[in-house]
């Protein structure tokens, strides 16, 4: 399946002022922005990207290891590990929905796995655990 999305990840407020690295070993400045984000090539539906996004049941710093690993192929793989490309996540004030779909990723209680929304192309807003049953 042919469709993009967006995943972005809200920061803790401590993190709001950090310099992460990549995977690939550059520099990603937070600047005071409150997302990371990043770029999914591949199967953006809900019911691909989504459902694999919440099998991983991640929490915060599992989400930010998966974030800094940038732009992806699909949910599984990053471009970084399928053949060496750099791309970063990018700090975004706001989550932006560049393609067809945007995941947001958010911490309600810390060490707890994250709420997933899922807004897609008439930029509604839906838990994508909820929207997938």
């Amino acid at each position: 399946m042919g469709s993009s999305a967006n995943i972005a990840l809200r920061l803790r407020d401590r993190d709001l002022e950090s310099i992460f690295r990549s995977e690939c070993g550059m520099r990603v400045r937070t600047a005071g922005k409150k997302y990371l984000q990043v770029y999914v090539n591949f199967d953006g539906y809900p019911e691909g990207a989504g459902a694999d996004l919440l099998s991983k049941n991640m929490a915060y710093e599992q989400a930010l290891a998966f974030i800094l690993e940038g732009d992806r192929s699909t949910v599984e793989e990053s471009y970084w590990a399928l053949n060496h490309d750099h791309c970063p996540p990018i700090a975004v004030t706001s989550p932006q929905r560049e393609y067809n779909y945007l995941y947001v990723l958010e911490e309600i209680a810390e060490g707890e796995p994250l709420k997933i929304t899922y807004i897609d192309r008439s930029d509604d807003a839906t838990d994508l655990k909820k929207y997938l049953g």
